[in-house]
């Protein structure tokens, strides 16, 4: 008398896959989130830092640090807005919908911080560019008047465009207009919870 090997399939267990979609935007929340806070650091060491580590002819080149209460606030508030996306994005890979409502915290408060640096940011470049017309001699000033410093200035909105505006507005029509539900996180699959 032969046993069958064959394995006993139970239907009752929901074979589909979740949809791929929450790792893939979980995992790029997550990153770009880290990265932006790592820039943030690495400006603050820079803008702290920066002059006192050159040589003292060269800090005589360079123009002041004009680093603004309203810059530190708006740099604190953009490192509290990538932790946001960091969290977002682990509940998002964890297909929850606090995900999706961090998300679009995440976005609406980006695009505001995007508006009020793009502000900033134009009041520094006044600064310098007043500061290079006071000190036309100055080497570094000539640099800032020639055409290179205003590709710097146009590199610099186009990078914090793509981080600052780009991503928050995918976002935005992905969780606001597109997947809404908890359902649309996990297709309906229901996933056994882990044994303990």
């Amino acid at each position: 008398m032969s046993q069958s090997t064959s394995p006993v399939l139970d239907y009752d267990v929901d074979m589909r896959e979740p949809p791929g979609w929450p790792k893939a935007v979980g995992i790029t929340s997550i990153v770009i989130g880290a990265i932006m806070v790592g820039c943030a650091g690495c400006g603050v060491i820079a803008s702290v830092f920066g002059q006192a580590m050159m040589p003292p002819e060269m800090q005589s080149q360079m123009p002041p640090s004009q680093i603004t209460p309203g810059m530190m606030i708006h740099l604190a508030a953009g490192v509290v807005a990538d932790i946001v996306l960091i969290v977002a994005g682990g509940m998002t890979l964890g297909r929850k919908i606090a995900g999706r409502h961090l998300h679009l915290a995440y976005a609406g408060f980006a695009i505001v911080l995007f508006a009020i640096g793009v502000w900033l940011q134009l009041q520094q470049q006044a600064v310098m560019q007043h500061w290079a017309a006071q000190n036309p001699d100055n080497p570094t000033a000539k640099a800032m008047q020639g055409p290179m410093g205003s590709i710097g200035l146009v590199i610099g909105f186009v990078i914090g465009g793509l981080f600052g505006l780009l991503y928050p507005l995918f976002l935005i029509i992905w969780f606001g207009f597109v997947k809404r539900t908890q359902e649309s996180m996990t297709g309906g699959v229901e996933r056994p919870m882990p044994a303990a």
